[in-house]
């Protein structure tokens, strides 16, 4: 499960996500099965309505649901998550990721700079056994 934050990113759709940790370093490729969005949830019953109109299995409905109260009790405990009810405009994407389909990149690629917005990458790119790779153009492809 991956969650992003409702700001007004522009993302190119993917089959594939990876997240960098320290240094940039990539360590695993998951498979993204769906992508769902959610507004903002003022309590547990609107969670419920969201996710009861989601077309989700019974075990991604869970996962997302335990998901999204484990990173609301966060908020309690200082962390910065926050699902904005009070921005009913925002809607927050998250990624439904195969928990069959995980393809460790044992060589640990990066990135040569390492940055914080998102990059693209051709698969071969990143399963080609190199420790430094390249993005593909972040730009967003026109139709």
């Amino acid at each position: 499960m991956y969650q992003n934050d409702g700001k007004p990113y522009s993302y190119r759709k993917t089959k594939f996500i990876t997240f960098r940790k320290s240094q940039g370093i990539m360590e695993e490729l998951y498979k993204v099965q769906q992508t769902v969005l959610i507004y903002p949830i003022v309590d547990k019953n609107e969670l419920e309505n969201q996710l009861g109109r989601i077309n989700l299995n019974t075990n991604e409905v869970n996962r997302l649901r335990n998901y999204i109260c484990d990173r609301l009790s966060l908020k309690t405990k200082g962390m910065s998550f926050t699902l904005d009810k009070n921005n009913q405009k925002k809607i927050y994407r998250f990624y439904i990721l195969s928990e069959e389909e995980i393809n460790p990149l044992s060589h640990k690629p990066r990135l040569e700079h390492n940055h914080q917005s998102p990059s693209y990458f051709n698969i071969n790119e990143l399963e080609c056994g190199k420790k430094i790779v390249s993005p593909c153009s972040s730009k967003k492809k026109k139709p």
